[in-house]
């Protein structure tokens, strides 16, 4: 948007950016792909982190990161 143009509101409208991270046993870099993400200097974020099927501990990885942008969303099989 050019600075200065359209209306207060449209000004002060907020783009949120969403990352998707798959993820398959993938416990060895995910908390630190997390920490990528959410190190980014754009604030404005959500992280999708999509587990497709690992058997291991996806979840409490995810979990531990303790930040509202991130999202966890489980796949039953691979």
């Amino acid at each position: 948007m050019v600075s200065g143009a359209g209306s207060p509101a449209d000004r002060q409208r907020i783009q949120i950016v969403s990352i998707v991270l798959p993820t398959y046993e993938g416990e060895r870099y995910l908390a630190e792909a997390v920490r990528s993400c959410l190190t980014q200097s754009y604030p404005h974020l959500e992280l999708l982190v999509v587990d497709d099927g690992s058997r291991g501990a996806i979840r409490p990885i995810v979990e531990a990161t303790g930040d509202a942008r991130v999202r966890y969303l489980r796949h039953t099989v691979n």
